[in-house]
């Protein structure tokens, strides 16, 4: 279509507070920096892009598909603090603060 402009959307974590930064760390391994005390599992997953929605954030948690330090993670809301490991189809993340 002639005169389709595409913009792109930023996560409602990023855009509300700019709370997050996403970087390489390492082979295979991405730090996630906060500058908030945490962020919830759903926000996070939807700021590393891992998922397009919160239903669907709400979906592969409850199917055991995240792993938060080497243990299943049941609960969206499940609070992610610096130092904590997320692990989801293959990809690795660690949460760190922002200086």
């Amino acid at each position: 279509m002639k005169g389709l402009a595409l913009v792109p959307v930023m996560t409602a974590a990023i855009m509300a507070c700019s709370e997050a930064v996403v970087g390489m760390k390492g082979k295979g391994s991405m730090s996630f920096f906060i500058t908030s005390e945490y962020i919830k599992l759903d926000s996070f997953l939807k700021a590393v892009n891992a998922v397009g929605s919160g239903g669907e954030a709400k979906s592969i948690i409850a199917e055991g598909d995240v792993l938060v330090n080497g243990a299943i993670e049941l609960r969206r809301g499940r609070k992610l603090r610096p130092g904590d490991r997320i692990e989801l189809g293959g990809h690795a993340y660690l949460v760190e603060r922002q200086q």
